[in-house]
């Protein structure tokens, strides 16, 4: 990507692939804006797949965003939003529903929950952009300033400026 554009890729993870006896690799890469995550709902924005010396699977969810568009571009760090102990503290009940509906917390422990029991359960924190699919007008996907916290291998994801949340996507299958 040019140095015209403030959207970077990183290499997120790589690992080993079989297919048909052939060997060979499966590279996921995450992306950034202005040195911010940039968190998808669903897939990545590259995903590529080598065996032997031929690529066999390639995908793409990128978007073009020239440096003078990065205007329209809500920036975090100029900004009031909630504080992540609000957010947690508006939503700790939902996310102990949906923690509870994809099986990572038992239904008695969903009896029991308070806003402890979710905090204690939190493995990350970080506030980024998700990015939300392109309307089914045409109209352009959208860069929505979040907070994104993982709890049990889901990451859940909170509008910065109200706590809304606007969606979660299963990272890791194990319960911990």
């Amino acid at each position: 990507l040019g140095e015209d554009q403030a959207l970077q890729l990183t290499l997120h993870k790589s690992t080993s692939i079989e297919r048909g006896g052939n060997r060979g690799y499966r590279f996921v890469f995450g992306a950034t804006l202005q040195g911010e995550k940039i968190f998808y709902a669903s897939g990545s924005p590259l995903i590529i797949e080598i065996i032997g010396k031929q690529v066999v699977y390639f995908y793409r969810d990128l978007f073009w965003l020239p440096k003078d568009e990065l205007e329209r571009v809500p920036e975090l760090e100029k900004r009031e939003a909630y504080s992540i102990a609000n957010v947690l503290a508006n939503n700790y009940r939902l996310l102990s529903e949906i923690l509870v509906k994809e099986g990572k917390l038992g239904a008695d422990a969903k009896q029991a929950s308070t806003f402890e029991t979710i905090v204690d359960r939190i493995t990350e924190v970080h506030y980024g952009y998700l990015k939300q699919s392109a309307g089914k007008d045409g109209e352009q996907a959208m860069l929505v300033p979040v907070w994104a916290v993982t709890i049990q291998g889901i990451c859940f994801y909170f509008d910065i400026d109200d706590a809304t949340a606007l969606g979660y996507t299963v990272v890791s299958t194990g319960v911990l």
